[in-house]
């Protein structure tokens, strides 16, 4: 697997192009990359923050198959504005997708990229190929969503306290050798005081977690 050849890079690295290097670029903007789903209704983003497993990608997708704007389902950039708005910012075009997703997404499947090399797990998808999924560069942030994939009954909503919101986006947004410290954890502290957060679990059926996001919205 040699990095001289673009063509023969494995998928979790074409899905972040030049990883380091628009991290570096977006911290002297301004805008830290974390680790969350994010989609967008008339100009209101939904973040979705938790661990690999969470159901992140499933809401992210869900929501965008259902004619939310899309920014990406894994890695975004977060920027405190001066005025006081959270603006959320599309990084990668890119989703990584598990046999699981296309399952429950099997509109999907005509769009997935399989994975080729044994450090791969995932398949991809570059959502701006996708007909029936629009995509967005930017939103402002409206809420915070925690998402746990219970796997019976419906959809469900209620509030989540700020500091279990902090703790489930913290962790994996502050991975990267360039969002560790101080200054990143400072950012995310201070951003989730701002947002009303909630906790979704996830039931048999992913076509109704739209509706659930979209009674919550602000």
């Amino acid at each position: 697997m040699g990095r001289a050849d673009g063509a023969n890079l494995a998928l979790y690295e074409r899905a972040k192009p030049f990883d380091m290097m628009l991290q570096r670029w977006y911290l002297d903007q301004g805008v830290q990359q974390i680790h969350v789903g994010l989609v967008s209704k008339d100009g209101n983003g939904v973040l979705f923050v938790g661990a690999g497993g969470s159901g992140k990608s499933t809401c992210t997708l869900s929501c965008a198959l259902a004619g939310y704007d899309c920014l990406g389902d894994d890695h975004n950039g977060l920027e405190l504005s001066e005025d006081g708005r959270c603006v959320g910012h599309s990084i990668y075009n890119a989703a990584r997708v598990t046999e699981d997703h296309l399952r429950r997404f099997p509109q999907l499947a005509p769009c997935e990229i399989k994975p080729f090399s044994e450090w791969d797990h995932k398949s991809m998808l570059l959502l701006s190929r996708i007909p029936a999924i629009r995509t967005a560069a930017r939103t402002e942030i409206r809420a915070v969503v925690m998402p746990q994939v219970v796997g019976e009954g419906g959809c469900t909503f209620q509030r989540a306290s700020k500091v279990q919101t902090l703790i489930a986006l913290a962790p994996s947004s502050l991975r990267g050798p360039l969002n560790a410290g101080y200054s990143g954890f400072s950012n995310l502290a201070d951003f989730i005081p701002r947002m009303p957060c909630y906790r979704l679990s996830i039931g048999r059926y992913v076509e109704d977690i739209p509706g659930c996001v979209r009674s919550e919205e602000h």
